[in-house]
């Protein structure tokens, strides 16, 4: 798994861009780079899946942590662009409406 981070200039926007599979060897480093993005001020943290092909509870956890820590931090927090298989398992486990609710904060 590869995590590139995209901050958009002049905002507190960050995009996280996942590749790969996101499994219980890989998943840490998805919590490291969101927290690192918090931890440096983000307002917005969006979790881009578009080009990752495997998540396994690992990585589910992982987002559900991501989104906590966003709420703490008072971050907006979305995840967009899931597909195949890791929409499947997404929709599945309804993780999505955890993952995308408003966190009452105001971008």
């Amino acid at each position: 798994m590869d995590v590139s981070t995209a901050r958009q200039a002049d905002t507190a926007t960050v995009v996280l861009a996942v590749t790969g599979e996101v499994d219980i060897a890989t998943a840490p480093a998805l919590r490291e780079a969101m927290a690192d993005a918090i931890a440096d001020g983000a307002v917005d943290l969006t979790v881009d899946l578009d080009q990752t092909t495997f998540l396994d509870s690992a990585g589910i956890s992982a987002l559900i942590w991501g989104r906590t820590l966003a709420d703490r931090g008072q971050c907006g927090f979305r995840v967009v662009n899931a597909h195949d298989l890791v929409d499947q398992v997404l929709a599945m486990t309804g993780v999505y409406q955890v993952l995308n609710r408003d966190a009452g904060h105001a971008s």
